[in-house]
């Protein structure tokens, strides 16, 4: 049973370095497709990965039963969202340059679409891992 609990352990401190590494590459990606050298705004676009950070760095600390399940989807959410709405306004902005007014519009809403979509998740990710007993 120890070597099982020692096992699980390791998977844990992996899925948060998975987790961390993943958060690195979605906000260097949104850093590169802005391609703004310096933007004030960016710690706002993601901000909704700096509260995951913190989410996830507090249950390191005391975990909770079900909480890690949605701190993940929280993260899942948020950075679909967040990289779904860069890609799109990349990809539309080279299109069409007189719809480049709207990039200020979808910089600032995008963290608020991001929080929305992830915590949607996150509740679907915790109810979902209460049930499995996971």
């Amino acid at each position: 049973m120890g070597q099982l609990a020692v096992g699980a352990e390791s998977m844990l401190k992996w899925s948060h370095k998975a987790a961390n590494i993943w958060m690195l590459l979605v906000a260097v990606s949104c850093y590169l497709i802005q391609g703004v050298i310096i933007n004030l705004l960016f710690p706002w676009v993601i901000s909704p990965l700096l509260v995951v950070f913190l989410w996830l760095k507090y249950l390191r600390a005391h975990g909770h039963p079900g909480a890690g399940a949605a701190a993940h989807g929280f993260l899942f959410g948020a950075s679909l969202t967040l990289l779904y709405i860069h890609i799109d306004w990349y990809l539309s902005g080279a299109v069409n340059r007189s719809a480049s007014h709207l990039m200020s519009d979808v910089f600032v809403l995008a963290p608020l679409q991001a929080f929305s979509v992830g915590a949607l998740v996150a509740l679907l990710a915790y109810f979902t891992s209460r049930i499995r007993h996971w």
